[in-house]
C-alpha cells in the first residue's frame, strides 16, 4: 500500500514538473515573439497605437482634434502604456515592445484572478500556461502584434468580473461602482462591448433570477430579487449615460463609424451558410489547425502574406499537433457547454454564470453579424471572438476537471491530454517565430531607406503602406493615405487630416506596390507625369516637383 501511495505522489510530482517545465518554455516563447517576431510582422494596422500615441504627446490632447478615428476602442485607453512610456523609452520598437508586455502581464493576471475566482487556482494556472505557449498564430498576431485586441480582451474580462463581484456580495457596493465607471470608460471605448458583453451581463443575470425563481410568481420574485433587481436597474442608467456619453464625444470628434447602421442583411439560404463558414473558420484559426492568418486581415497584396502555412506529409508530428488542436477545440466549444448544462444543478453558480453569459454573447455576436450589418465592420473575423473563446477555455479547463478526471486514471489522462496540448501549441509557436523573422518586412525597410536617401519626407500611399512608413521612418516620412480606385482621393481611416492640408506643397511622392499600379495605370493621364520615379523590390515611387494630388486632397470626402 505505501509502495503503491509513493508511486502516485512520485508521479503527481513528475506531471507537475512538466507543467512548469512547460510554463518556463511558454514564457520564454512568449517574450521572444513579443520582443522579436511581433515587430517584424507589423502592418500599418497594427502601428496604428503607436502613431496615435505619439501624436498624442506631440499635440498634447487625449482625444486628438485632428484625427480621423476610425474605430470607437481606439478614442480611449490603448493608447496609455505607449503614451507613459513614450516620456523614458526613445527606440520606437522598445516602446512598442514594452507597452505590449505591460498589456500581457495584465492579462495573465487577470486569468489568475478568473481561476481564483472561478474555476480553482490550479486549473487558472494550467490556463495561463496554455495561453503563455502561444495557442495559434492568430492568437499571437492579434494579441502582440496587433495589441489593440489584447487591450479590448482585458477590458471584457475585467467588466464581466467586476460585474459578477457586485452581485455576489450585497456589501460589496464598491464593485457595483467600479462597473459603472467602466461601463462608460468601456462605450466610450466601443460599441462592439454591447452584443458581446454589456448586454450579455444584464441578460445573464435576468435569466439566473428566473432560474432561481422560476416556479414562484412575480410579486415574490420582486420581493427576493429586490437588491439585485436595483442593482441592475442602477447598471443599466449607467449603460445608457455611458452610450449616450459615447456619441456626444465621437459627434465632436473626427470619427467616421464603419459598422453603425442597424439595417437588417438581405438574406438567402446562401447567405446564412456564408455566415456560419465564417464563423467556423474564426474559430479555426484561434485553435491553430488551419495555421494561417483570416485572408482579409492582409487583403492588401502578396507582401503582407505570411509565412506561416505550411506544407508537411500527413504522417508528422505537426499533422499530430493539428489533431490535438481539433480535440481540444470540439472538447471546449462544443462538448463542455453541453455536459455543463446537463449538470447545470451539480456546477458551481460562479461557472454558470459564465456559462450562460459566453453562450449569449456568443449567440448575440452570431445573430448581430448574420441578421444585421451592425457592428462588424465588412468581413466576419476572427477579433469579433477573441473573448468569447478565452471564456470558452475557462469553462473548458472547469469541466475537464470536475467531470471528466472522476478517476485517477481519467485525471492521469486529462494532463497528459493537456501536456500534449501544451506541446502543440509550443511547437506552432516556434514555427511562427522561426518563419516569420525580419526578413518578412525587408521591402518596407527597403522601401523607407529609398525615401530617405532621396530626401522625400511627405507624400501619398495606400494605407497598407502609409502608418507603417510613418512608423519604420522614426515619424520622419509622412504618408497620408488615399484610394486608387477611380481618382487619388484622401482615405481618412486612422489619419491626420492636417496631412491633406495646404501646408504640404513642393516636393511630393506616390507610393504604389503592385496592386495599387494597377489600379492608378487606368487613370493616371489625368495626373501630370512624375518628374522622377524610383523603384524598389514590391513598389515604385513617382517624384512630383510641384503637388499635383492637392486639390483632390482638399475637396475630397472621406472614403
Amino acid at each position: 500500500m505505501k509502495t503503491e501511495i509513493e508511486h502516485k505522489s512520485l508521479l503527481d510530482k513528475v506531471i507537475k514538473a512538466i507543467f512548469i517545465i512547460l510554463a518556463l518554455f511558454g514564457i520564454v516563447v512568449t517574450l521572444i515573439y513579443i520582443f522579436y517576431t511581433s515587430t517584424a510582422i507589423l502592418s500599418s494596422d497594427a502601428v496604428i497605437t503607436d502613431v496615435i500615441a505619439h501624436i498624442q504627446k506631440i499635440d498634447k490632447q487625449f482625444i486628438l482634434s485632428n484625427w480621423y478615428y476610425g474605430n470607437e476602442f481606439w478614442l480611449f485607453s490603448l493608447t496609455i502604456p505607449t503614451v507613459c512610456l513614450s516620456f523614458f523609452i526613445k527606440n520606437n520598437f522598445l516602446l512598442r515592445q514594452v507597452s505590449v508586455l505591460i498589456t500581457a502581464i495584465l492579462f495573465f493576471i487577470l486569468l489568475y484572478k478568473y481561476g481564483k475566482k472561478f474555476i480553482g487556482k490550479k486549473e487558472g494556472i494550467i490556463l495561463i500556461i496554455i495561453f503563455l505557449t502561444g495557442i495559434s498564430y492568430s492568437i499571437l498576431d492579434y494579441f502582440y502584434a496587433f495589441n489593440a485586441y489584447l487591450t479590448v480582451t482585458i477590458n471584457s474580462l475585467f467588466l464581466v468580473y467586476l460585474f459578477y463581484n457586485s452581485f455576489e456580495n450585497d456589501k460589496k457596493n464598491i464593485y457595483l461602482l467600479s462597473s459603472l465607471v467602466v461601463m462608460f470608460l468601456l462605450n466610450m471605448g466601443s460599441l462592439r462591448y454591447l452584443p458581446s458583453v454589456v448586454a450579455p451581463i444584464l441578460l445573464t443575470e435576468i435569466i439566473l433570477i428566473v432560474l432561481r425563481h422560476k416556479n414562484s410568481n412575480i410579486k415574490t420574485v420582486i420581493k427576493k430579487e429586490k437588491t439585485n433587481i436595483i442593482k441592475l436597474a442602477i447598471i443599466s442608467v449607467g449603460i445608457i449615460l455611458s452610450y449616450c456619453t459615447f456619441l456626444i464625444i465621437t459627434n465632436i470628434y473626427n470619427y467616421i463609424p464603419r459598422a453603425s447602421s442597424m439595417n437588417m442583411n438581405v438574406l438567402s439560404g446562401h447567405q446564412i451558410i456564408k455566415s456560419f463558414k465564417a464563423v467556423f473558420n474564426c474559430i479555426s484559426n484561434f485553435f491553430g489547425y488551419d495555421n494561417k492568418n483570416h485572408y482579409f486581415v492582409y487583403f492588401a497584396g502578396n507582401q503582407y502574406w505570411l509565412k506561416n502555412h505550411r506544407n508537411y506529409s500527413l504522417i508528422s508530428f505537426f499533422t499530430l499537433s493539428n489533431i490535438i488542436k481539433i480535440i481540444m477545440c470540439v472538447i471546449l466549444i462544443f462538448i463542455a457547454p453541453v455536459i455543463l448544462y446537463k449538470n447545470y444543478k451539480k456546477n458551481s453558480e460562479k461557472v454558470n454564470f459564465l456559462l450562460i453569459f459566453n453562450s449569449v454573447s456568443w449567440f448575440l455576436t452570431i445573430y448581430l453579424y448574420t441578421f444585421t450589418n451592425s457592428f462588424f465592420y465588412r468581413y466576419l473575423e476572427l477579433k469579433y471572438f477573441i473573448f468569447n473563446i478565452v471564456m470558452s477555455l475557462i469553462i473548458g479547463i472547469y469541466f475537464l476537471y470536475k467531470y471528466v478526471t472522476t478517476t485517477r486514471i481519467r485525471k492521469i489522462v486529462v494532463n497528459l491530454f493537456i501536456i500534449t496540448y501544451i506541446i502543440s501549441n509550443l511547437y506552432t509557436t516556434v514555427l511562427t517565430i522561426k518563419d516569420n523573422d525580419s526578413s518578412v518586412m525587408a521591402e518596407k525597410y527597403e522601401l523607407v531607406n529609398l525615401l530617405k536617401k532621396n530626401n522625400l519626407t511627405y507624400g501619398y500611399g495606400g494605407f497598407w503602406n502609409g502608418l507603417l512608413t510613418h512608423y519604420f521612418s522614426n515619424y520622419e516620412i509622412t504618408v497620408a493615405a488615399c484610394t486608387f480606385y477611380a481618382e487619388i482621393l484622401p482615405y481618412k481611416w486612422y489619419s491626420d487630416k492636417r496631412w491633406y492640408s495646404q501646408e504640404h506643397t513642393g516636393r511630393v511622392f506616390l507610393i504604389l506596390d503592385k496592386k495599387e499600379r494597377a489600379y492608378f495605370d487606368k487613370y493616371k493621364k489625368k495626373y501630370p507625369s512624375p518628374d522622377e520615379t524610383l523603384q524598389c523590390k514590391g513598389f515604385i515611387v513617382y517624384v512630383y516637383n510641384k503637388n499635383p494630388f492637392l486639390k483632390s486632397m482638399m475637396k475630397g470626402k472621406a472614403v
